[in-house]
C-alpha cells in the first residue's frame, strides 16, 4: 500500500496513522517498526513508543555514546559479528528517554569504512595542499587560515568502524542483540 501526504507534514503526523490503518487491515496486534537512521529524531521514537510501537531503528555510529569509546580505548576488541549494548540518553528535557542501543561488529563492514575513511582523508590532504577546494570535506580542520588534518576526528572514526548501531525500544529479555541486528535486517 502507498500513502502520499502532503510535503510540509510532520512525519509523527502521518506514521501514527499509517501503522494503525495496517494494523487494522491484517489484525495485527503487535507491530515492530524497523526504519533507517532517518527516522532517528527523539520525537518521531517517542510518538512510535506512546502509541504502544516497538521500534527498531539504524543509528549513525557518529552519535556513538562515549562509553563505546571507552570500551576500545582499553584495547578491548569485539570478534566479528559480535553484538555491545549501551543506553543513550535522546530528546531534550522531559521528552528526554533513555534508549537501548545495539552495536553490531562486521569485519566487512570494517574493511569497506576503513576505505571510505582512507578516501576521505586522501581528500582532506588535498584541500590542505591547495590541490583542491575546500567543500563539506569530514577531515579538514580549520584554525585560522591554517588547515590540517582532524587527528582526533580520524582516531574516532576508526575505533568505531566496523560498527553499525540499532536504538530499541525492545527489552533485552525479549529480543538480545544479535536478535535485534537480525530483525533490523
Amino acid at each position: 500500500e502507498v500513502n502520499a501526504f502532503t510535503g510540509d507534514t510532520a512525519e509523527t503526523l502521518t506514521l501514527i496513522p499509517v501503522l494503525r490503518a495496517f494494523q487494522d487491515r491484517h489484525d495485527v496486534k503487535d507491530l515492530v517498526v524497523v526504519a533507517d537512521a532517518g527516522m532517528l529524531s527523539a520525537g518521531n521514537l517517542n510518538a512510535l513508543e506512546d502509541a504502544g510501537f516497538s521500534f527498531i531503528v539504524g543509528s549513525r555510529i557518529s552519535k556513538a555514546p562515549y562509553d563505546l569509546f571507552e570500551h576500545f580505548a582499553h584495547g578491548t576488541a569485539i570478534d566479528d559479528g559480535d553484538t555491545l549494548e549501551s543506553k543513550r540518553l535522546m530528546g531534550t528535557g522531559s521528552n528526554a528517554r533513555e534508549r537501548r542501543v545495539v552495536y553490531h561488529y562486521s569485519s566487512k563492514r570494517d574493511r569497506r569504512d576503513n576505505h571510505t575513511l582512507n578516501k576521505q582523508i586522501e581528500r582532506a590532504q588535498k584541500v590542505i595542499d591547495g590541490t583542491r577546494p575546500l567543500k563539506k570535506d569530514r577531515f579538514v580542520k580549520l584554525n585560522g587560515t591554517r588547515r590540517g588534518i582532524d587527528q582526533t576526528l580520524v582516531d574516532r572514526s576508526r575505533q568505531v568502524a566496523g560498527l553499525k548501531g540499532y536504538v530499541t525500544n525492545i527489552p533485552a529479555i525479549r529480543l538480545n542483540g544479535r536478535e535485534v541486528v537480525a530483525a533490523y535486517h
